[in-house]
């Protein structure tokens, strides 16, 4: 490999961490083994008490550097490992998930190939705690002027997803460090409103798809999506304010159906899906509405030791159904 340390690196990879001693080693490894090798790799650990700093001292690679802070949040932690940035592009990686090896290689050429664009995403897995396929996320191909789409739907579905030119900084800055959640949502907002996306048809990021994350926090989840939708959305533009807060609560229903274990769930869930229908009427005739309704009804009405599989097949379907259907749209 190239040593960043005599060359300039072309590429930074930000991971920030915190108490992810049991998935931070293979994030790094997926990072180490991409084919594309002129990189730097920065680990922020955010003040994690578990052994994480450990694991990651354990792993040795020229590209490597660990920087340690008092914990202050994964917005703050990634801003910091932005700060310490430089190469010509930037990349995020969660310390839960990890990348196919081309990856990078990947990105970075579809860039090359289309200077017009600064920000490049790809398609995304859903894997389990044990990093074992679950799902696919569904196809997009969104790009170009994606302001208003990714309004309506994070189609990146993770940070660990971009690619970005380090001149986007200069006019979208940093993370927002107030966001628990949805932090990735609105710094794709962001840049969206200034600068071209391009999307890369291959499933390169594994999203560690479990219910003990940040993302499962429901309850802070809706606070930092409405104060997002706030921020970022001038009073003029009502259609898009609604069109935000009805994936806000879509979203908040799949994860209250999905990846939460509270008894009330099912209420929950489906008092998040009418106020999504509140705000974006239309979407009742959508099949992603109809099936989170339908998950709803079956975890209300079936024992709790079948709710959960059968919910479980049913995610499988309906994520194999999108997919279906947004490749037919692109064709």
């Amino acid at each position: 490999m190239l040593n960043y340390k005599s060359e300039t690196p072309e590429i930074s990879v930000i991971i920030p961490t915190y108490n992810a001693a049991g998935t931070i080693r293979r994030a790094l490894t997926s990072v180490f083994r991409q084919t594309f090798e002129n990189i730097q790799i920065i680990v922020i650990n955010d003040g994690s008490t578990d052994n994480t700093l450990k694991q990651v001292k354990a792993l040795t690679d020229p590209h490597l550097e660990i920087h340690s802070y008092p914990n202050s949040g994964v917005c703050a932690a990634t801003n910091r490992g932005m700060e310490k940035a430089t190469g010509e592009y930037i990349a995020f990686l969660d310390a839960d998930d990890f990348w196919a090896p081309e990856k990078l290689a990947s990105q970075l050429n579809a860039l090359r190939l289309h200077p017009e664009a600064s920000v490049v995403y790809s398609q995304v897995n859903a894997v389990d705690r044990q990093g074992e396929f679950l799902f696919r996320y569904p196809f997009s191909l969104a790009s170009g002027n994606v302001s208003s789409r990714i309004m309506e739907s994070c189609f990146i579905v993770s940070g660990s997803n971009l690619l970005i030119k380090k001149d986007c900084l200069k006019h979208t800055g940093f993370f927002n460090p107030s966001l628990v959640c949805f932090g990735d949502w609105e710094y794709a907002i962001r840049l969206a409103r200034r600068y071209q996306f391009l999307a890369v048809p291959d499933y390169h990021i594994n999203y560690r798809y479990q219910n003990d994350s940040l993302s499962a926090n429901v309850f802070q989840m809706e606070k930092d999506g409405l104060a997002v939708i706030t921020k970022q959305v001038a009073r003029p533009f009502r259609y898009e304010a609604e069109a935000a807060r009805a994936f806000v609560y879509r979203h908040l229903t799949f994860v209250a159906l999905f990846r939460t274990n509270d008894p009330g769930r099912c209420r929950l869930a489906l008092g998040y899906l009418a106020e999504s229908a509140r705000h974006s009427p239309r979407s009742v005739i959508s099949i992603e509405y109809l099936r989170l309704f339908t998950a709803g009804m079956l975890l209300a009405c079936l024992p709790g030791n079948t709710s959960g599989p059968c919910c479980r097949w049913l995610l499988k379907t309906y994520n194999w159904l999108s997919n279906v259907m947004c490749r037919q749209k692109t064709r």
